[in-house]
């Protein structure tokens, strides 16, 4: 029996949009190195290449989101060397599990931990520590890629510019989804 024929018949308004973004593998420092770019950088877009076919296979359904480009990125990375701060915004939904006085709390602890330690102007022992391990085995200082400050110290996963900036472009895809079905 063919399973998706329930979901065939069911009205394009009430389904979910499935969202299948591309990975991009051009800010990810770790995949610009050899060998591990020769293949990784044509898996991905291998895997990209798939979710796009299938997002076309079924429009308006499966939302394939492109991954910025290296300009876009650039951009972006411009703007985070500039020192710019992400302003408070306004949410429509925050979903906490704590008090509101918990909360408060941990903000407080947070920022005086934050300010004790970056007013000594030095790292932290720890991360003194691992970025000795880290690079120990390296010659000569890995240079700044394109992404280099949106991705953590891991040099694979994002860091909170990082997360933010691929959630806005992931949203915006969304939202200009919604618009297009609206017409």
């Amino acid at each position: 029996a063919d399973d998706t024929k329930g979901f065939e018949k069911q009205e394009k308004a009430t389904r979910p949009l499935m969202v299948l973004p591309a990975l991009p593998t051009q800010v990810i420092p770790l995949f610009q190195y050899p060998p591990i770019s020769w293949f990784v950088q044509p898996l991905f877009q291998c895997l990209d290449n798939e979710k796009k076919a299938l997002s076309e296979e079924h429009p308006g359904t499966i939302l394939f989101v492109e991954a910025p480009s290296s300009e876009f990125v650039q951009k972006i990375e411009e703007i985070i060397s500039k020192g710019s701060q992400r302003s408070k915004e306004r949410v429509v939904l925050a979903i906490k599990d704590i008090k509101a006085s918990a909360e408060r709390k941990i903000e407080e602890l947070m920022r005086e931990y934050s300010s004790a330690h970056s007013s000594q102007g030095e790292e932290c022992e720890t991360e003194k520590s691992h970025d000795e391990a880290f690079y120990s085995n390296l010659t000569r200082k890995m240079p700044d890629f394109l992404g280099s400050k949106l991705v953590s110290f891991d040099k694979i996963h994002p860091n909170d510019d990082g997360y933010d900036f691929w959630g806005r472009h992931i949203a915006a895809a969304i939202i200009d989804e919604w618009r297009q079905k609206k017409v």
